[in-house]
């Protein structure tokens, strides 16, 4: 037997005489060299089976796929299709994809810790989360929309610079990575017709920062009717909510459940500053920008090493995609591998796509040059702290780096200038002075002042 899998108590393979007979199938396993997004692990494959039950499926089922009697990864069924009398073919997901499928509310965050953000998003949804302890005790300063789970979780990796592996065993660890070569193959383990793709020139990334604070002017969110736990979505975050007409039975920044009634919601927005952090890629000046607006946990304690991990990637342009004869590498691994074109390359594994069969064919791609970086030589700020006035700051024992930002006061106001006189309505007749209403006009106004 050289592939199996196990599902709602039976087992499919490849053995000739299998009650349920794989005939073919296709696992991919993929990772993001900037964890900017997550995708999930898929596994797709057909059965030949008398069995007509089986499309009688349960939603996120577990299935387990084994190798040679090594396990490659677990999965969570999403569909199984009737294609032939006796053929069926079965479409499921690693963990993260039930991530994909669940609401994360957001919130704001001013010195959460990872473990504590983490723990929130992936409430209710029945996926492990294994945080490697170097990550655990970070604090992240910023907002998060209302998005998916998968989307929510991704900012925060991108944020601290942390990988996410998918285990076998089907629970996620979000770790940081091995930047030496984990994998050696010769040119007897390719197989022919692998290309390269060399990229468009990045010249610089630009990545913005992000901060709020709170702000005084009400604004009408919503008015209406309502029904017993709706909910209310907010397009920015908001503090201070007041209902008239119903009650609030929950909030955050992001959103109120109200209880059922007829009135008007209100709300302070936040004031959201903005700051552009730019890093030089390509000491010639030459190539495209790559711009970063939208990752709201980019803060003055991380942007920095948000912007030199970004650099450095994007001066990698080079990707391979080649076969191999897989040997259980796995996506964010680094392969030292023969080049398609000659010589040998270092590989940053980014999708790894095994063919089930005798021997596992991967389709597999990834960065040539890039090395994970380690979170050690990341540039991260673990602690903020606000001066107003006047006064001598202390730098805390064990400090060893500070990033100062420093806002001056406006300027002051400046009065107005004075407006110009009227006409008095003097007129003589003969020698005698008298006043004409009608002749009376007034003078031009000032300036008005600065504010």
């Amino acid at each position: 037997m050289r592939n199996r899998i196990t599902y709602a108590g039976k087992e499919f393979s490849d053995d000739l005489g299998a009650a349920y007979r794989l005939t073919t199938g296709d696992c991919l396993l993929e990772t993001s060299a900037l964890s900017d997004s997550l995708a999930a692990n898929t596994l797709e494959f057909e059965v030949d089976s008398e069995d007509t039950s089986l499309t009688q499926y349960v939603r996120n089922d577990k299935m387990v796929y084994e190798h040679k009697g090594k396990l490659i990864g677990t999965f969570y069924v999403q569909e199984v299709a009737r294609i032939g009398r006796y053929t069926y073919r079965f479409s499921a997901i690693s963990a993260m994809g039930l991530l994909m499928g669940k609401t994360h509310y957001g919130g704001l965050y001013t010195g959460h810790t990872v473990a504590e953000v983490v723990s929130d998003i992936v409430s209710s949804t029945g996926v492990t989360v294994e945080i490697k302890t170097i990550f655990q005790g970070h604090k992240l300063y910023g907002w998060l929309p209302i998005a998916t789970a998968r989307d929510n979780l991704a900012q925060v990796l991108f944020a601290i610079g942390a990988y996410l592996r998918t285990l076998a065993n089907g629970v996620l660890r979000i770790t940081s990575l091995y930047s030496g070569v984990g994998w050696v193959r010769g040119q007897d383990k390719c197989f022919v017709d692998g290309s390269v793709n060399y990229g468009t020139p990045v010249s610089r990334v630009i990545v913005t920062e992000h901060r709020w604070e709170l702000g005084t002017e009400s604004k009408e969110l919503f008015t209406g009717a309502l029904n017993q736990g709706d909910i209310v979505r907010f397009d920015e975050p908001v503090h201070d909510l007041k209902a008239n007409g119903f009650t609030i039975l929950e909030s955050n920044c992001n959103y109120a459940k109200v209880s059922a009634g007829t009135g008007t919601l209100t709300g302070i927005p936040y004031l959201h500053h903005m700051r552009d952090i730019t890093q030089p890629v390509a000491a010639n000046g030459e190539g495209d920008d790559v711009t970063v607006k939208e990752a709201y946990l980019v803060s003055l304690v991380n942007s920095v090493g948000v912007a030199e991990r970004l650099a450095e990637y994007y001066a990698h342009q080079e990707t391979i995609q080649q076969d191999a004869v897989w040997s259980g590498e796995q996506p964010g691994d680094v392969v030292r591998t023969a080049h398609p074109y000659g010589g040998t390359a270092e590989v940053f594994l980014a999708s790894v796509d095994l063919a089930m069969s005798g021997i596992l064919r991967a389709a597999e791609s990834g960065v040539v040059g890039y090395k994970p970086p380690q979170y050690e030589e990341t540039v991260l700020f673990d602690q903020v702290e606000i001066l107003t006035g006047s006064g001598q700051w202390t730098v805390p024992d064990g400090v060893t780096n500070v990033r100062a930002v420093l806002i001056g006061g406006g300027r002051g106001g400046k009065p107005g200038k004075s407006g110009e006189n009227g006409s008095s309505g003097k007129r003589f007749s003969g020698s005698s002075l008298y006043y004409d209403s009608g002749n009376m006009s007034p003078g031009s106004g000032g300036d008005g002042g600065e504010g």
